[in-house]
């Protein structure tokens, strides 16, 4: 870990006010109960999986790439052993190397990157395409609203690397943290997220079982402080009839 955070605060000191990535709301949220965060999440023969090492690995290495290629030209050939030890993964030089080859590899067949390998005897350069997987160029989602296309988006902080949680979290924990986030309301003091049963595979596109996993072990992380509140028959936090669990995103990542 001490690899990692080393990592985490030498990148943050030298990108200076680049406050986090940021990310279009459409790769965690839809209206047909599939993402791009659940396609990669899952594994290529196993669309229901709910996320294993390998799902975990290709979500930390794309909002990783989110994070230091957000400006132009959206591109690198820094060496995976940099993205190894971003990320916390273990032995970064050999094996971990190798996990973020095989990670690129595949995002590149999801359509999130391409992979220029024509330079002998150097790292493949890695070019960012939307995070949409809709093989389009990458453009920063802040610029497209300002030209007047609406492209919501929200924004992954750089606590998540120089805190460690990068490296930390299960896979389930990282895709249920960028959940929290889509929906997260920094303009709210103290803002309660839920999420209600009957439509949250159709939104985000993950399971149950995803969902549970991931929520309690960012509550055991201390990311999320969760909460049981009684409601009445209206949805309201009156007379008590049922209880729901509602969560505070910790403003460190938020």
């Amino acid at each position: 870990m001490e690899i990692q955070l080393a990592r985490a605060a030498e990148l943050s000191r030298r990108m200076g006010g680049r406050k986090g990535a940021p990310v279009r709301r459409s790769f965690v949220q839809s209206a047909n109960g599939s993402t791009p965060l659940s396609q990669i999440m899952s594994g290529r023969s196993a669309r229901k999986g709910g996320g294993g090492r390998g799902g975990k690995t290709r979500v930390a290495v794309l909002i990783s790439l989110l994070w230091v290629l957000a400006a132009a030209p959206h591109a690198s050939n820094r060496p995976a052993r940099f993205w190894a030890e971003l990320i916390g993964l273990d032995d970064p030089g050999t094996a971990g190397a190798r996990t973020v080859s095989s990670s690129l590899t595949e995002l590149e067949k999801r359509g999130f990157i391409t992979l220029d390998h024509s330079v002998a005897g150097s790292p493949p350069t890695v070019q960012l395409l939307s995070e949409n997987a809709n093989g389009a160029g990458y453009t920063l989602p802040g610029a497209a609203a300002k030209k007047g296309h609406v492209d919501p988006y929200f924004r992954v902080p750089e606590y998540l690397w120089t805190g460690g949680a990068i490296g930390t979290l299960s896979g389930p924990g990282l895709a249920m943290y960028l959940v929290v986030l889509s929906v997260h309301r920094n303009d709210i003091e103290d803002h309660r997220i839920w999420f209600a049963p009957a439509t949250f595979k159709s939104r985000f596109g993950l399971g149950d079982s995803t969902k549970k996993t991931g929520l309690r072990e960012l509550v055991d992380a201390g990311i999320l402080t969760d909460y049981i509140e009684p409601l009445d028959q209206a949805g309201e936090t009156g007379n008590r009839t049922y209880s729901r669990k509602t969560y505070r995103l910790d403003s460190k990542y938020a």
